[in-house]
């Protein structure tokens, strides 16, 4: 951050650095006073015109020089916490407004990586001065050893999806530089402007029409059940976050249909998981699922989800949000509330070969 130059006679201003807020954990512990600088989960940026749901607040959208502008949506504690502050801005406005004045192709790769729970990984790519594509992965935290070739191959794997030669790759705060690619740091953040936040869900916008039909889709479901309201953190394609084998992963339908005939047998040790049995017959049900986890919290405490499920499908449809809207559908018979907390993409290797999958965090409530 530019330091600001002394005048004679006058007190040299005291240049306050940012806080930076990432994570929703962050905006418990906001330090008074300070520039507050919001990025990583907080943050969801998407150019296909999504609504990802209640969870989020809509910003103003940033134009981008060509094409449909960049949505800029904010997590509901982010802006509850901000309330109030007079100095905040988010990363975004910096990345796109450095991106677009480089001259050459560039690839800008930022985000945050916290310690602890998942990294939120952008990348934006920048073109004869305008928006040409963005992407956003998760990937593992900063402390796990996986990290840095997770990143690493995250960034080769965008730069794949880009034409041509000529391409200038670059990562920038508060990411952690990274060996083999410029690191340029807080430049993109320099000259960011920090105000009031003013925060706003305009009407009629132009994606009513999708968000219609989705909302369509599932609606004789929740008119029966009563299936809360569902949000996604979006993240996008063609990533490799681990190497593992599909065959460590999946569960098989002889398996699940295994579990299910045991939480069935009598037996007070059997009694709090039997539950469980609807549901894992309709993930069974499922073409083509892996059941990656699933956690059964005895007493959940406030606000904890009594079930957690994370479940891995071939990647068919472009959105995820609608994917997910469809495993929402086939899972509503399983006698539990469920929600979509969010999604990832991942390339697994299958009989050898490398297919796109998608993975799917769910949370569930008892009815």
């Amino acid at each position: 951050m530019s330091r600001l130059p002394s005048f004679p006679g006058r007190t040299r201003r005291k240049v306050v650095e940012p806080q930076v807020v990432g994570t929703v954990a962050d905006c418990g512990a906001l330090e008074a006073g300070r520039p507050l600088l919001l990025c990583g989960d907080l943050v969801l940026v998407d150019r296909d015109g999504s609504d990802p749901g209640p969870g989020f607040v809509q910003q103003r959208d940033r134009q981008v020089a060509r094409g449909a502008p960049l949505a800029v949506w904010l997590r509901n504690e982010a802006v509850a916490a901000v309330a109030g502050h007079r100095r905040v801005a988010l990363a975004v406005d910096g990345y796109l407004r450095w991106g677009m004045s480089q001259r050459s192709p560039t690839l800008l790769v930022a985000g945050f990586a916290p310690n602890h729970g998942e990294s939120n990984i952008e990348a934006y790519a920048f073109r004869d001065g305008a928006l040409f594509q963005c992407q956003e992965a998760m990937l593992p935290p900063r402390s796990d050893d996986r990290f840095e070739r997770a990143l690493a191959d995250h960034i080769e794997a965008v730069r794949a999806t880009l034409p041509g030669d000529g391409w200038q790759v670059v990562t920038a705060s508060p990411l952690p530089p990274l060996a083999g690619i410029e690191h340029v740091g807080e430049a993109p953040l320099a000259r960011i402007k920090y105000g009031p936040l003013r925060a706003r869900r305009p009407q009629g916008r132009r994606h009513t029409l999708p968000l219609l039909l989705i909302v369509l889709g599932v609606v004789a479901y929740a008119a029966a059940l009563g299936i809360g309201q569902w949000r996604y953190q979006a993240a996008v394609t063609q990533f490799r976050a681990q190497r593992v084998g599909a065959a460590a992963l999946a569960v098989s339908l002889d398996r699940l249909l295994a579990m299910r005939r045991y939480l069935d047998s009598s037996g007070e040790t059997n009694q709090g998981l039997s539950a469980l049995g609807p549901i894992l017959a309709a993930t069974a049900r499922l073409d083509g699922a892996i059941l990656r986890s699933v956690h059964l919290a005895a007493q959940p405490t406030l606000g904890e989800a009594a079930l957690e499920l994370e479940l891995a499908l071939p990647r068919r449809e472009a959105s995820g949000l609608k994917q997910g809207a469809g495993i929402l559908q086939a899972l509503a018979l399983g006698g539990w509330e469920l929600t979509l907390d969010r999604h990832r993409d991942l390339t697994l290797p299958v009989r050898g070969e490398p297919r796109p999958y998608r993975i799917f965090h769910l949370e569930g409530r008892r009815p």
